[in-house]
């Protein structure tokens, strides 16, 4: 598109717009999806690490864990 904004062939880009904002679209539902994937990942890891490093509070991890069970 950069290549017929340059050469002014301005029907053909404009008419490739529409198209270009339907992938563009299509990213940016992809990326929204993946970083929804990646909030779970994180949030699972993240209590998976407290779990690791906090073996001697089992009311504290307890409580975390049911946090996190109950998506709080």
């Amino acid at each position: 598109m950069a290549e017929l904004a340059r050469s002014g062939n301005i029907r053909e880009y404009n008419r490739l717009v529409p198209e270009y904002n339907r992938m563009a679209g299509g990213y940016n539902d992809a990326v929204e999806a993946y970083n929804v994937v990646l909030d779970e990942a994180e949030a699972t890891v993240n209590l998976h690490n407290h779990l690791a490093g906090h073996a001697h509070d089992r009311p504290g991890s307890y409580l975390l864990a049911r946090e996190y069970l109950t998506g709080g």
